[in-house]
């Protein structure tokens, strides 16, 4: 098995993102705990056979970079403080789109 840790961004929008995360979540409650810390509105979903976690969050509360920067976190505890790359599959976006016009 690969021991480099990836997440990978496959869906986002202005109040949930999708991630692909290259291992599996070992501990689901602690790793919740680190990416919703102290904001009601984030919610999980962890989804073990095709290793995506869903987080959905109220982004007035939160911004999409806290999300990213927390399950990224979230992975590195989980093994051992470990390095985490960080990969954005879309490679086409509404901001860049807006930047060519």
């Amino acid at each position: 098995m690969n021991n480099k840790l990836n997440v990978t961004i496959l869906h986002k929008l202005p109040n949930r993102i999708r991630f692909k995360i290259s291992h599996h979540i070992k501990d689901m409650k602690n790793f919740s705990k680190i990416v919703k810390s102290t904001n009601k509105s984030v919610c999980l979903r962890y989804n073990s056979i095709i290793n995506t976690v869903l987080v959905q969050f109220n982004q007035e509360e939160v911004y999409l970079q806290e999300i990213i920067y927390r399950v990224i976190t979230g992975i590195s505890i989980e093994n051992n403080m470990s390095p985490v790359k960080l990969i954005d599959c879309l490679l086409y976006t509404s901001d860049a789109a807006d930047e060519e016009d």
